[in-house]
Order: structure tokens, then C-alpha cells, then sequence
């Protein structure tokens, strides 16, 4: 994630709507970073990375890796919630799920600071 970050934004969204959107990554799909309040006094509330994402969590998690490699990968971390479309756990990581094969297509990051 962090080879992304390293350059300016793809797209830069001000919204009305108490938040500001960047956009990351060659086509501005793989990331979108949510910051509150807008302005440069904002903190991120919230990461999302989409299948398009090509790199991998702290913990090496990847797109398409399937809810057992998840599970494993992120031993140590407690599961807070499993549906049939997500995993979510304490650190503020949520992974959501395809149906059939059950593999990872989106991460949410929320920071623990900013789910308060």
C-alpha cells in the first residue's frame, strides 16, 4: 500500500458532504481514502481497496486469497464478525468476500482512532 501513497493523488474529490476523497493508484480505482474533517486538518476515517488493488495488507493478505488464507494470514488478530460476505476484525480491517470461491475481492481499513 505504501508503494501507492508515495506519489501525489490520482483524483482529488472535495465533497460537500463533510469529507474529502482521494483516489490512488494507476487508474485511480485501487484506493479511495476518506479523510474528516476536509482540509489539511483531516485524519483518514476510512481505506478502501478494490479488486483492482495489487498489492497486499501488513499481513499479506491479497485480492482473490480465499477465507482460509485469510483466516490463517491473520492469526493473531481477533475475528470480530463472519458473514457471507465479509470477515471483519478487531484491528478495523474487513475483508469483503465473493460468494463462490469465497475470496477476498474488497479491503475496507478503518483506523481504530477514526472508528471511535
Amino acid at each position: 500500500m505504501s508503494e501507492i501513497l508515495q506519489g501525489a493523488p490520482f483524483d482529488e474529490v472535495k465533497a460537500s458532504g463533510g469529507s474529502d476523497y482521494y483516489k490512488y493508484g494507476p487508474t485511480g480505482t485501487e484506493m479511495l481514502i476518506e479523510v474528516v474533517p476536509p482540509g489539511d486538518s483531516g485524519e483518514i476515517k476510512m481505506i478502501f481497496l478494490s479488486s483492482a488493488f495489487k498489492g497486499s495488507t501488513d499481513k499479506g493478505v491479497r485480492m482473490n486469497d480465499s477465507i482460509e488464507v485469510v483466516k490463517r494470514k491473520m492469526s493473531g488478530d481477533h475475528l470480530l464478525t463472519q458473514g457471507d460476505h465479509h470477515l471483519k476484525y478487531e484491528s478495523g480491517i474487513e475483508f469483503g468476500l465473493d460468494l463462490s470461491p469465497r475470496q477476498v475481492v474488497t479491503i475496507t481499513i478503518t483506523p481504530k482512532e477514526a472508528s471511535h
